[in-house]
């Protein structure tokens, strides 16, 4: 693993190739997966789900280039833009 703070109330620990942890200063957690694909594959966000369900107290965002947000069962779905302002807007 791999931590880097972002800064003073952002902290980002890289867990494996494409999955970040990100902690905020506004006490929220996230579990992310990062794709590049144009679209959301179902399957790969079920695995990401059940990968995600280690990091207690987290809200699963899947990112990629997909212009759709959309939601598949516990996992938000967003595109890459959406996901920076969720995560890095003030």
């Amino acid at each position: 693993m791999v931590e880097l703070v972002l800064r003073e109330s952002t902290r980002v620990v890289r867990m494996d190739a494409g999955h970040l942890i990100v902690e905020t200063g506004r006490s929220q957690r996230f579990a992310i997966e990062i794709k590049s694909s144009d679209r959301v594959d179902e399957k790969e966000v079920r695995a990401f789900e059940r990968l995600a369900r280690d990091v207690p107290k987290s809200r699963m965002i899947f990112i990629s280039n997909d212009p759709v947000a959309q939601r598949h069962g516990q996992v938000e779905c967003l595109p890459w833009r959406d996901a920076l302002a969720l995560l890095f807007g003030d």
